[in-house]
């Protein structure tokens, strides 16, 4: 053919920096260069004269001669084995991926194709080892995301048996005052335990990326209210005064997250203020809105302003003092406010005062969700006549509870699962309030609750205690409100919410 004898296209093949290997219509390699034999490891005579197919190994030999044939019939310039794998195979039989490009040329004895390849064997192995890489880090992920689901519940369970026993303890001891101290420290010491457990499995969470926010409209005025319930008896305590200065503005973020921002704000301010007022007070301009808290405290030295959201990071507290905090708050509101998307703001003066603020988006509306809500409507139970369903997997807070409750007079009925639980209602069993964990071996809380208060018909009042320390507030399956408790659970608490639950002002030791 002319183009074998055309000096100067053999020169330009030869000079290619890739495998060039030509064939005509009938597949015969009529040109192939250096870099073509160093590939596939042979000297270009073993290679002209025969089929394009040699080189690749025998599974693809058949179908590529049904695309080769194609491609003559409509030859163009492409890239070939778009979309999935091509390899090629060298003399001694070794596989190696490979790219291909195919380019027609047009010569008076018909048209060839000038077939460029290259060897992409570095290339896939890189790309292997990021897959390789990205799989286990996605398999580090749900490790570490089972041990946090684990952690929330194994780990808040003895805490929790530990915390009602004691409780119980104190009930029986009654005016034995030294016990009693003693009781209250041991109480104290698992209230600190339980408050770094919180925050590490909290920041572990965010961490993980197993937090989710839900975006809502919310009323800040209900977020106020609910900061002032929460903070003025601390406040008071210290001699503070707590200013909420009333609002109507609305914001756009998660309210259970937002709350737990500015609670950390407003506890740190009447932790570290020994004097004066704490005011909390929000401020539109144009599409934002920036919510402060401003205290008169210690303040903090310019060049830490960084560092107080760091892990850990306390600022007159060399010796760690427990009533100082344990420096995981606002590192907890740093992941908080990355995952809302919100800007925060430190304004401070040593001797003076700090301003803590956050930014949040503002929505012109009229009404907004409330951040709770009453969910029950029903008349008082009475102490006399007050059923309580039980239902905990775990015998010790099992028995723990047990006796607590009944320690305040409740008449407690117990299961260790959802099927024995619902045994006991079709049975007869009519209980005033409902506790259950999340976690059951046959089902979950939300969805024990949902049945009893479908088999009851009626509104029953639930507490679920879940390790969770995110949920504010479930509902069942059918949309109606559940009370929540964290483990680990205190007792005090907990007879409190019965107390409100069943709507007796107390209930008595």
């Amino acid at each position: 053919m002319s183009i074998l004898n055309d000096q100067f296209a053999s020169q330009l093949l030869e000079a290619a920096p890739e495998a060039m290997i030509v064939v005509d219509g009938a597949g015969r390699i009529i040109l192939a260069n250096g870099q073509a034999e160093r590939l596939f490891g042979l000297a270009r005579e073993q290679m002209l004269d025969r089929s394009i197919e040699m080189l690749l190994p025998d599974r693809f030999a058949a179908l590529h001669q049904k695309h080769r044939v194609e491609y003559f019939a409509a030859a163009r310039l492409r890239t070939m084995g778009e979309g999935f794998e091509l390899y090629a195979k060298r003399f001694n039989g070794e596989e190696f991926p490979v790219e291909v490009s195919l380019s027609p040329i047009q010569t008076p004895d018909g048209v060839l194709v000038a077939t460029a390849i290259r060897d992409v064997t570095e290339r896939k192995q890189v790309e292997q080892q990021l897959k390789d890489a990205q799989a286990e880090a996605e398999m580090a992920n749900q490790t570490k995301s089972r041990f946090l689901a684990a952690a929330n519940h194994d780990l808040r369970q003895p805490l929790q048996s530990v915390g009602l026993y004691l409780s119980s303890m104190r009930k029986m001891l009654g005016e034995s005052y030294s016990a009693i101290d003693v009781a209250d420290k041991i109480r104290s010491s698992l209230n600190v335990m339980e408050e770094l457990l919180d925050a590490l499995l909290d920041i572990s969470k965010f961490d993980a990326g197993a937090v989710e926010a839900t975006l809502r409209d919310v009323s800040l005025q209900h977020l106020f209210e609910q900061l002032l319930a929460d903070n003025e008896p601390q406040a008071e305590e210290k001699g503070l005064m707590l200013v909420i200065q009333p609002t109507s503005l609305t914001v756009r973020s998660d309210p259970g997250l937002l709350l737990r921002i500015l609670e950390n704000f407003l506890t740190n301010a009447i932790r570290y203020t020994a004097f004066g007022e704490i005011v909390v007070s929000a401020q539109g301009e144009d599409e934002r809105v920036r919510i402060d808290v401003v205290d008169t405290g210690i303040g903090i030295p310019t060049e830490a302003q960084e560092s107080i959201f760091d892990e850990y990071f306390q600022l007159d507290n060399p010796v760690r003092q427990r009533d100082k905090g344990l420096g995981l708050g606002l590192s907890i509101v740093k992941h908080i406010a990355r995952l809302l998307g919100h800007e925060l703001e430190v304004v401070s003066t040593v001797g003076r005062g700090s301003r803590f603020s956050v930014w949040l988006p503002r929505v012109q509306v009229t009404t907004a969700v409330a951040v709770e809500e009453d969910p029950y409507d029903k008349a008082a139970s009475t102490l006399q006549t007050a059923k309580v369903l039980l239902i905990e997997d775990d015998l010790a807070v099992l028995d723990s509870m047990k006796l607590l409750l009944e320690l305040a007079g409740l008449r407690v009925y117990h299961a260790t699962d959802a099927a024995a639980a619902m045994a006991q209602i079709e049975d007869g069993l009519r209980p005033q309030l409902l506790l259950t964990d999340y976690h059951l071996p046959d089902s979950d809380g939300k969805v024990i609750i949902q049945r009893i208060r479908m088999a009851l018909r009626k509104d029953l009042p639930a507490l679920l205690m879940t390790g969770d320390t995110a949920a504010q507030r479930y509902s069942d399956g059918s949309g109606s409100p559940v009370d929540v408790l964290h483990k680990p659970v205190d007792g005090d608490e907990l007879l409190a919410s019965i107390a409100a639950l069943l709507k007796v002002e107390t209930i008595p030791h």
